[in-house]
């Protein structure tokens, strides 16, 4: 079997309606099975609240044969690019040192998705962007694959189909899109093997 890592925040955790509930484990190993890959287990290490700097913090803690996986899908950034919104350099050197952790596995980097301002109201869309920006550069550097699940997200006419109505969180659908783009990169990867 072959083992994937989902590290990050509550979106990694899969938070559905107010509850951990791993919805993106569930949603990418029905794909990959659908696909013909059934041969996955995941680990989620996903946890609510989490930015760069706690996520960083809670691995320095964590056993090496706990972060040992043939893949490693990192979903942090959107806390810092919503409610910090000010610590630009020190997401960088979070996210570096994350992939570093994971250096021995196929890393798979999300950036920060859609959020509804509306709802979320302190959110400010040109510094999500830069966030955004800020770690495709980061993936670009590390030579590890990227998700852009914001601009994904809101090339759609109605980008808030992929959000529950927190303003934040992924709904069914959302769950659905981004665990196919996950499931397209280790496909992907698994063919040129």
């Amino acid at each position: 079997m072959k083992k994937i890592i989902i590290f990050g925040d509550s979106i990694a955790a899969g938070l559905f309606q107010g509850e951990v509930a791993q919805t993106l484990d569930h949603y990418l190993l029905r794909t990959l099975e659908f696909s013909g890959y059934s041969d996955f287990v995941i680990s989620n290490l996903g946890q609510r609240g989490d930015s760069t700097e706690s996520g960083l913090e809670r691995l320095v803690t964590m056993d090496t044969q706990t972060l040992q996986s043939d893949y490693t899908v990192i979903i942090l950034g959107i806390n810092d690019a919503i409610n910090i919104r000010t610590n630009q350099l020190e997401y960088q050197r979070n996210l570096e040192k994350i992939i570093n952790y994971f250096s021995g596995s196929k890393v798979i980097l999300v950036g920060p998705s859609y959020v509804d301002e509306a709802i979320k109201q302190q959110t400010d869309p040109k510094v999500l962007v830069e966030y955004v920006q800020l770690s495709q550069e980061i993936a670009e550097r590390m030579s590890v694959e990227f998700i852009d699940c914001y601009h994904q997200e809101t090339s759609f006419e109605e980008p808030n189909l992929f959000i529950q109505e927190d303003g934040l969180h992924p709904s069914k659908l959302g769950y659905h899109f981004l665990s196919s783009l996950i499931a397209q990169i280790i496909m992907s990867q698994e063919t040129q093997l």
